[in-house]
């Protein structure tokens, strides 16, 4: 399965292990294709035929009786998970996105921060699982299982550049694990400088967030 629950993960990183028994494995994310008409800037309205245009946008799928969905933000930090609960706080006056004006990407912050000392710390570890994408600094480590995607990053509104977009980038997906001599370190990958002949001073975030796990042992 693509998706797996925190209890079956959290098997899944200790060592090998069978799936727990269930009768699906449903896909908790659904995508959804938006039709809309191209304006005119002149006339202000559809100019012609063919101005067809297709967005897509994605959304919590809601199984059996569940209709509320939620969504589980990780942060490693020392000082800032108040700083953090308030600009989440602050976002969600507005929404995330780009379509947040016509009210997508509209959330509530449900609860406060709780402790996750598992994903610092497992006895045995010899290996890390990310669960972000990013691409591996110079001293990483190579051994490993791993799935590669291709983005498109762009850079934030009022940024000087002529194109909205960064450039391309290779990086691993998350979910990618890989074997670790010696110690585990916080964090893995790196950040990424002299992406753009466009925009020289534009860097972009590609770190890993590493979970610790034991390595499966050669038989």
């Amino acid at each position: 399965p693509k998706w797996v629950g925190e209890k079956q993960f959290r098997r899944l990183i200790g060592g090998p292990t069978p799936l727990l028994a269930q009768e699906e494995w449903n896909e908790p994310i659904g995508n959804v294709r938006t039709l809309h008409a191209s304006i005119d800037r002149n006339l202000g309205t559809t100019a012609g035929e063919g101005n067809l245009f297709e967005t897509s946008g994605w959304h919590f799928r809601a199984h059996g009786h569940e209709s509320t969905q939620y969504l589980v933000v990780y942060v490693k930090t020392v000082d800032w998970a108040e700083r953090l609960v308030q600009l989440f706080r602050s976002l969600s006056a507005e929404g995330f996105g780009k379509r947040r004006t016509v009210g997508q990407g509209a959330f509530e912050l449900v609860g406060e921060p709780q402790g996750c000392e598992w994903m610092d710390s497992l006895e045995g570890a010899s290996a890390f699982v990310s669960l972000s994408h990013f691409v591996p600094a110079p001293v990483d480590p190579t051994q490993g299982h791993w799935s590669l995607l291709v983005k498109y990053p762009k850079f934030s509104p009022g940024v000087p550049a002529p194109s909205p977009f960064k450039g391309r980038l290779l990086m691993f997906r998350p979910g990618s694990t890989f074997h670790v001599q010696g110690e585990l370190r916080p964090f893995y990958g790196t950040i990424l400088r002299n992406i753009s002949n466009q925009f020289p001073e534009a860097v972009h975030y590609a770190l890993a967030f590493p979970v610790p796990m034991r390595w499966p042992e050669e038989t």
